[in-house]
């Protein structure tokens, strides 16, 4: 059997091994006598602290699996080793065949038939298929935020809740959006393609974003020009549109209840031109039967007078899960409502409001998702941009110039919730908004 084949079953016995001490981690009063009983037995105060460490259930759990790590390790080397020294010392190499004769010679139907098993099993894809995602699932269950290939984890507890995607399309974008309980809310398409009924028009409606369809650079004249847009078209996709491309991203908080991340982005013109610097910081908070993410934008323009023109195409998007959708013929039971109580695309549609809430049943239960304004944004409270098909968009800037050298901050409020607007205290959750909360 080939030394690689050896050490990727021992990868994967290893994380077995840690799985089974995690999951079998002694209970905490089990711990605790276990302690007070090394307490009385050591007289070393050093030595009855480093047992306490050792005795915690969370530190033990990582000790367990490092343990399981180390000994792949070394098995590993000790593998890699004797295969070395066997085929370089002739006697070693004749106690190794006199072993194999010695077992050929004693082999019976069963072993032969084990040992072939195990020799076929090492010729599979099926060692890393098992190994990765106990890997996986090792990483989903901890409830922290990691920065890996370009991408933004956002983990709650085992449950993902989203993913922010910094790099790798036109603009950074929310991506899966789930609801506390581990539903998706957003349209998977195109990012994931074949799902059952799944709708697949505005490939450039990416589950949820954060842009403007016209941006102008005053005194400027584009080369790469839209018909109908008087500067750059950061809504849509193509060559002659815009992009946010990121620079930098940094976790600056992490813990079971908190996160926030900062994304340091650049407005890149349809001449691929910069003509926004954009500080973006996306915070994820854990509620009461919902999440939250607050997303504040501080633009500053360094080099032209910005005017962010008069166009139903921005600013924050979401496009809702297909189930959730209520279209017109009356095949979906979804329903969208602002902060007024007027319900459906006719009522909400391009009407100024402090929040519009998108949700219907998926799977026999209710979801839905709301997004705020902020009374502090330009122009608030400002429309919002829904439609049947799915779409939820809060024209959060419009009609509006910022100086050159000058800076504004805008915030917008992204509520993943059970239940429809009423049951989620919709109104509850802004007023806690609005204030700090």
């Amino acid at each position: 059997m080939p030394i690689l084949v050896l050490l990727l079953i021992s990868v994967a016995a290893g994380f077995l091994i840690g799985l089974a001490f995690d999951r079998l981690a002694p209970a905490e009063g089990a711990t605790a006598a276990a302690a007070e009983a090394v307490e009385h037995a050591v007289e070393s105060s050093a030595l009855r602290t480093w047992w306490r460490a050792r005795t915690d259930p969370a530190v033990a759990t990582g000790l367990a699996l490092s343990a399981a790590v180390a000994v792949i390790i070394a098995g590993g080397f000790v593998i890699g080793a004797l295969a070395y020294l066997i085929r370089g010392n002739a006697a070693l190499a004749d106690i190794d065949s006199s072993a194999a004769q010695w077992g050929n010679d004693h082999a019976t139907e069963l072993s032969t038939r084990v040992i072939t098993w195990i020799t076929d099993l090492g010729d599979w894809p099926i060692v890393p298929l098992v190994a990765i995602p106990i890997l996986i699932y090792e990483l989903r269950r901890r409830p922290n935020l990691s920065v890996l290939f370009f991408l933004v984890l956002v983990y709650a507890g085992d449950k993902l809740i989203t993913k922010y995607h910094h790099q790798g399309y036109q603009k950074p974008i929310f991506y899966p959006v789930n609801a506390p309980s581990g539903v998706p809310l957003t349209r998977a398409w195109p990012l994931e393609k074949g799902a059952k009924n799944e709708t697949t028009d505005h490939p450039h409606q990416k589950s949820a974003w954060w842009c403007h369809g016209d941006v102008i650079a005053e005194g400027t004249k584009l080369k790469n020009s839209k018909k109908g847009i008087a500067g750059t078209d950061f809504w849509s996709e193509g060559k002659a549109s815009g992009k946010i491309v990121a620079t930098k991203v940094e976790v600056k908080k992490k813990d079971k209840n908190h996160i926030v991340v900062v994304t340091t982005t650049a407005w890149m013109s349809a001449d691929d031109e910069k003509i926004l610097d954009e500080t973006y910081v996306v915070q994820l908070h854990q509620l009461d039967g919902a999440w939250l993410i607050v997303c504040e934008s501080d633009l500053s323009a360094p080099t032209y007078n910005i005017i962010f023109d008069d166009t139903k195409e921005g600013s924050f998007g979401v496009r809702m899960n297909d189930q959730i959708a209520s279209d017109k013929k009356g095949k979906s039971k979804g329903k969208i409502e602002n902060a007024e109580g007027k319900i459906g695309e006719t009522n909400c549609w391009g009407r100024p409001s402090a929040w519009c809430d998108y949700s219907g049943p998926i799977s026999g239960k209710t979801y839905g998702i709301a997004l705020f304004d902020d009374p502090k944004n330009p122009g608030s409270p400002t429309p919002f941009h829904v439609r049947d098909f799915g779409l939820l968009t809060h024209i959060g800037i419009h009609d509006w110039t910022l100086k050159q050298d000058q800076s504004q901050s805008l915030r917008h409020r992204l509520l993943f919730h059970n239940g429809d607007a009423k049951s989620a205290k919709l109104d509850e959750r802004y007023r806690e908004f609005t204030e700090g909360k």
